[in-house]
């Protein structure tokens, strides 16, 4: 069994939800995880990384996935879809 870590619950809530806002996450509880306290600064540690963006929502930092982060799931999804194809032709053969 692999271990989650806060960084990987925040981009999988970010993935599903299109952002995240840190302050509002700690102790709610995502795919049977709980967000910890240190969720805001993973957060902006992906940002420093250059993962996720954040603007301002009035008092609180929202966090949503940038260009780079974007473009890395396009390509999971294309390595996904590629094996479906060579999965199903090799059914058919």
């Amino acid at each position: 069994m692999s271990k989650v870590t806060q960084k990987d619950l925040a981009l999988a809530f970010i993935k599903e939800f299109g952002g995240i806002v840190p302050a509002k996450m700690s102790g709610k509880v995502y795919r049977g995880i709980m967000f910890g306290h240190s969720i805001d600064a993973r957060c902006r540690e992906l940002r420093s990384d250059g993962f996720l963006m954040d603007h301002d929502e009035g008092r609180f930092v929202r966090f949503i996935a940038s260009d780079k982060l974007k473009e890395e799931w396009e390509d999971q999804m294309d390595a996904l879809e590629l094996k479906k194809i060579i999965t199903r032709k090799s059914y058919v053969c």
